[in-house]
């Protein structure tokens, strides 16, 4: 009877809606339910930031110049006397779609690959697999940079050579979990009954392997908004005046010493996003295995 009973329970876990299990992960870790809270605060602020910021973010006043934080400057305002807090609201949507966007171009590409060269095999497998090993001979920042130089330095750009830098590991992960699952009884029935590789692939393997897609593409992206940033404090990013968080700490350097403020706010906006990014992964990683505990 205590066996039953535990059966059944684990089947009524298992049953429970994703969102009740994401809530339970996070009430018992506290980093997680604050990283979900500031992850869902900065999607409003970039949604809205041309209404929350106060100033505007390319204005120059001379006259205030390397201000302090102040009740009418809440992060003070940079060596050309543009407001921070501003900048940093409307660079947020910047920073933001660059990694999303990049990310989400990616993992299209990286997903087919891996879903084609994995289920096909052969000679098609090897093919697409040695083109994705020479993308990941290169370290992926170096790739991005080789991109940007080659095709100037523009927010598309940057969006381009992020993708690149992301399809490998997509493709690569995709693969592996193809091959996990393409033996198993439901995808040999599946192909029994007559049905093509192209809906076999999209309706049967895709769905049961996208959790680690999901996964990774959460911690991907966390990885894109960094390599975003390190374009911008490079001078590879986005052309000034923009305000972009990268851009911003590249700007700030100069001050580092005299006016620690101008780099700090961009710099923790960073810090905390990739910060929160990867935690949510980490929950979802906990939330999406069928075997985790807190299903």
């Amino acid at each position: 009877m205590i066996s039953v009973a535990r059966a059944e329970e684990t089947t009524i876990g298992v049953r429970q809606p994703f969102l009740r299990r994401m809530w339970k992960r996070c009430y018992r870790n506290k980093a997680t339910l604050l990283s979900l809270i500031f992850t869902a605060l900065l999607v409003v602020v970039t949604l809205l930031a041309p209404w929350i910021a106060p100033h505007d973010p390319l204005d120059q006043d001379y006259m205030n110049t390397s201000q302090t934080p102040s009740a009418e400057h809440f992060f003070g305002t940079d060596n050309l006397g543009r407001d921070i807090f501003s900048r940093v609201i409307i660079g947020s949507r910047i920073s933001l779609s660059i990694g999303a966007i990049a990310v989400a171009i990616g993992m299209l590409f990286g997903v087919t690959f891996g879903l084609v060269a994995g289920y096909f095999g052969g000679v098609i497998d090897e093919v697409m697999m040695r083109m994705i090993d020479v993308l990941m001979a290169f370290p992926g920042i170096l790739l991005a940079i080789l991109v940007v130089s080659v095709l100037g330095s523009t927010v598309s750009n940057v969006i381009l050579a992020l993708a690149i830098f992301s399809v490998p590991t997509f493709a690569r992960l995709t693969r592996a979990s193809v091959l996990s699952v393409k033996e198993l009884d439901y995808v040999t029935a599946a192909y029994s009954i007559g049905i093509r590789p192209f809906p076999l692939i999209i309706r049967h393997i895709l769905p049961n392997i996208s959790a680690p897609i999901i996964i990774y593409a959460t911690l991907r992206m966390a990885t894109a908004i960094l390599g975003g940033a390190t374009l911008g404090f490079l001078g590879l990013g986005v052309s000034p005046p923009t305000p972009e968080w990268g851009l911003m700490v590249s700007d700030g350097r100069h001050f580092m010493r005299t006016d620690p403020h101008i780099i700090l706010f961009p710099g923790l906006a960073i810090f905390l996003t990739v910060l929160s990014l990867n935690l949510l992964g980490d929950a979802l990683r906990d939330v999406l295995d069928p075997k985790g505990q807190y299903n």
